[in-house]
């Protein structure tokens, strides 16, 4: 069967959506099959691409057999009744395979004559409805300009013999130069900016143009998936549709979430399509890319989950982290003090609680805790109940505060009760769904339109450090059959992508059902993780600073650079540092509510950095992070839990780098096995480019 993008009909002509399902099942896989998103520019209906490199495009004609005659009369409808004409039998046609042709030879800026564009992409038309005594008939009147035209019918493409047609038919290998050409007068949807992605050209041609980058094969297949309407009988038979996204980091995930909206705004203009993500920055970046495709259409709803909450509960405001640890420290000593518990664990457990929809003591002793990191008895369990009783009690005695786990209850509750209308979405777009709470999707599944809606989840089970311990089924998501994997990275090197590979398989043992193994294949080798020796976590600061604007110097653009740091390195120290070596307006702290600086070098606390990316990333801060899980108040489990969460923070921030990565480390030097995993060919440390103790080098030529 023929690989089709997207994977169903899309044409409104019945013609045209019988020739897609013959064609499908006529063709093997070694033929991809493209559908042609409407736009302004005509091309063809169908576009035929054989593993061997070539190529055939096929215009549909709703002609039928009874009008044949009509047709070489003046006054009538051209082939694809579009138009009226009085011009010779196919002049319109003529005309639009003229300008196709032109557009491609426009877009290879004239390297290739006309007359050899043709016989490496034929087009050929399907006049379905028609027999071949009509075909002959049409090309024996004297008024047809089409005699130079492949034409065919659809009897003809069926089965065996339609595939032997098909193969007759492709053009010569077409070489390396020109199916760019015709993905972006064919395909243009597929075209990758090099202003929204990490990516560098790298082209031993000179002479190629270097305009961007397309989706590969999986990516746009999973684009352009479910664009089709549902059928009317499916739409009564299901909630909504829903498509499961997973992928290694830089696998593209984000990008085809962008260009599936973008899609479905173009196909669907009257649509509400919505798009939520976990955190504010990734919020922003998102929302920045998604304007640059589409020239500042503001037609999608990009938000932060809390956000979208925070529309139906405007009153008040969320409990300030500090307020909300203190009050936790008090209520742990009041119940808890003799417990093994501790007050961290306890607002884990308060969270824990309040994502999963539980509102009473019987509720919560008999919840399933499986994947908590650590045990509790009943006795415990009821102790925590209370403790949590009276910690809401507290909140609710502050004026005009609320708890931030509290805003997707009081939400679900709302619209439970009818208080609050539920608005409805007939696209519904998740990036970072690893970070979604059970009640979280609870209020996604009531605001998905029924029967027609679709939900489309972008995930990286490998990232999902925020404690959820959370299934698909727990969330009440069945995403058996409906999952498609991304194993290839387009963002990092081999030489990061292994690096963070090796630090994870170093310390965590995966579930394949979770984690998806890294495809190297293909992708570009690049520079290891460059190791930044320092004195102490200030001088961590100051060394980033010092090197950041040697960068700008030397004329990279801020823009190209992120700054992620690790709780050991505080916010006021860094910021005041590089406001002093770079100037205000040369960095930005993105989860501020300043307004955003594309332009400005960003910094990023780790855990607010997952869906980022940059060319050039600096990692702060590992040691304070990583001598936590020596603390001697941790039992096992919470040990366990702990190495479990900063491998993976620190793997989802290695791999936000695209083309280079330095990781400062407080220290004459970074401890065993740690240093093998991250740094393995780096076996001395000399002095660096500014004269600073640096391992591997590289970078100083970034």
């Amino acid at each position: 069967m023929a690989r089709c993008i997207p994977d169903k009909a899309l044409n409104d002509s019945t013609e045209a959506v019988r020739l897609f399902n013959l064609l499908k099942r006529s063709l093997d896989d070694k033929y991809i099959l493209r559908q042609r998103i409407p736009g302004e520019d005509w091309a063809p209906t169908f576009w035929i691409e054989h593993d061997s490199g070539r190529h055939l495009f096929l215009v549909v004609s709703p002609v039928k057999a009874g009008e044949i005659t009509k047709l070489a009369t003046s006054n009538t409808p051209d082939l694809f009744g579009s138009a009226k004409t009085t011009a010779p039998f196919g002049t319109g046609e003529q005309q639009h395979l003229e300008s196709f042709y032109t557009r491609i030879q426009q877009d290879l800026t004239g390297s290739m004559p006309t007359g050899l564009i043709r016989t490496v992409a034929p087009v050929a038309v399907v006049f379905f409805n028609l027999r071949q005594a009509d075909i002959k008939d049409l090309l024996d009147s004297p008024t047809t300009l089409l005699k130079t035209t492949p034409v065919t019918y659809g009897e003809q493409l069926k089965g065996e013999k339609g595939a032997v047609w098909i193969e007759r038919h492709l053009g010569l290998n077409a070489g390396k130069l020109l199916p760019e050409s015709l993905r972006r007068t064919f395909s243009p949807e597929t075209m990758v900016p090099t202003s929204i992605t990490t990516r560098r050209i790298q082209r031993q041609d000179n002479r190629e143009r270097q305009t961007g980058f397309f989706l590969d094969y999986q990516q746009e297949w999973a684009s352009k998936i479910d664009l089709a309407p549902p059928e009317e009988h499916v739409q009564m038979s299901r909630d909504f549709s829903l498509r499961l996204l997973n992928g290694v980091a830089g696998g593209g995930k984000s990008l085809i979430l962008l260009y599936r909206a973008r899609l479905l705004r173009q196909l669907f203009p009257d649509s509400r399509i919505l798009c939520l993500i976990h955190n504010r920055p990734v919020t922003r970046e998102m929302e920045r890319r998604y304007r640059i495709l589409t020239n500042d259409d503001h037609g999608v709803l990009w938000l932060t989950f809390m956000a979208w909450c925070k529309q139906f509960y405007p009153q008040g405001k969320p409990l300030q982290p500090h307020i909300r640890h203190s009050l936790i420290s008090g209520i742990h000593r009041e119940f808890l003090s003799q417990s093994r518990l501790t007050a961290s664990q306890l607002g884990d457990e308060f969270t824990f609680i309040k994502d999963r929809l539980i509102f009473s003591e019987t509720d919560y002793l008999n919840a399933d805790r499986t994947g908590r990191g650590f045990a509790l008895r009943e006795s415990e369990r009821a102790l925590v109940y209370r403790a949590l009783e009276a910690y809401d009690r507290k909140v609710t005695a502050i004026p005009h505060r609320f708890d931030w786990a509290d805003l997707p209850r009081i939400v679900w509750q709302q619209f439970q009760s009818g208080t609050v209308s539920v608005p409805q979405y007939e696209h519904v777009l998740i990036d970072e769904a690893q970070f979604f709470a059970p009640v979280w999707f609870e209020l996604v599944k009531m605001i998905t339109s029924k029967g027609t809606g679709q939900l489309f989840l972008a995930a990286d089970p490998s990232q999902g450090f925020l404690k959820r311990r959370l299934s698909w089924v727990q969330a009440g998501l069945e995403v058996r059959g409906r999952t498609h994997r991304l194993d290839r990275s387009y963002r990092t090197t081999t030489g990061i992508l292994q690096a963070a590979t090796r630090f994870r398989k170093l310390r965590l043992s995966d579930d394949p059902e979770q984690y998806v193994e890294p495809a190297f294949t293909n992708m570009p080798v690049g520079d290891s993780p460059r190791l930044i020796l320092t004195d102490s976590p200030n001088d961590e600061i100051l060394r980033t600073a010092g090197e950041i604007k040697s960068l700008l110097n030397a004329g990279i653009p801020g823009r190209d650079i992120l700054v992620v740091y690790a709780d050991g390195i505080r916010q006021q120290p860094l910021t005041d540092v590089f406001e002093q070596a770079l100037g205000k307006k040369c960095y930005w702290l993105m989860t501020s509510m300043a307004k955003d600086n594309e332009q400005a070098v960003r910094l990023c606390p780790l855990g607010a950095a997952t869906g980022l990316e940059s060319p050039i990333v600096f990692l702060l801060g590992l040691q304070g992070l990583l001598d936590k899980e020596s603390a001697l108040e941790l039992t096992d489990d919470e040990r366990a839990e702990l190495v479990e969460e900063n491998t993976r923070k620190i793997y989802m921030a290695m791999t936000r780098a695209g083309q280079k990565l330095a990781i400062t480390w407080p220290n004459a030097s970074m401890p065993e096995p740690l240093a093998a995993s991250l740094f393995p060919r780096q076996t001395h440390t000399e002095p660096d480019c500014n004269g600073n103790n640096s391992q591997h080098l590289t970078a100083c030529n970034t």
